[in-house]
């Protein structure tokens, strides 16, 4: 018998990674590895700068998505301001916000991007621990009940429609686990 941390990510909302190149930011129909364990990296109040922590998590914890309603797709339209790539050169910003308040008005452009989005979807998650897990799967569960910080799925506008209900069970199977 294996030990699996189980839990459900349904929202009004998400989107989940691919490749954001360009104008175009693609979903997934499920969450990605990585958009789990940031969420888990999240509930335990994890920064996205405490390397060896996502480090702990990326090693420690197997990671399993079954995806229980794909939800309907939807495209939004963004507009956002932007510099020419010398102007981010020239001034060298540590942030965004830095950069449009040290260039004139006159030198940004407005630039139109595609983002995609998934309606009603449903994912259930398994997690196991491996050898070298830092935090028990009971300790993950817990954080995922009352989070650190706020969780989303996928996009910080992309708010969780449900509980997460993480349940802790043994089963014999990975397949066993995410049926129960």
């Amino acid at each position: 018998m294996t030990t699996f941390l189980c839990f459900t990510i349904y929202a009004p909302l998400s989107s989940w990674g691919e490749i954001a190149v360009g104008e175009t930011r693609g979903t997934w129909d499920r969450p990605s590895r990585s958009a789990v364990l940031g969420l888990v990296a999240a509930a335990l109040g994890v920064s996205r700068v405490e390397q060896d922590d996502h480090d702990a998590l990326d090693a420690g914890y197997g990671v399993a998505v079954r995806l229980d309603v794909p939800g309907g797709p939807l495209v939004d339209y963004h507009t956002a301001q932007t510099v020419a790539a010398s102007a981010v050169r020239r001034h060298r910003p540590r942030t965004r916000a830095e950069l449009l308040a040290c260039v004139p008005a006159a030198e940004r452009e407005t630039i139109l991007s595609r983002r995609a989005y998934r309606q009603d979807a449903l994912s259930t998650i398994a997690l196991w621990s491996r050898p070298e897990a830092r935090w028990s799967l009971e300790a993950l569960a817990a954080a995922l009940r009352r989070p650190a910080f706020t969780l989303y799925a996928g996009r910080k506008a992309n708010v969780l429609g449900l509980p997460l209900a993480p349940v802790v069970r043994e089963a014999g199977t990975l397949a066993e686990a995410l049926r129960e």
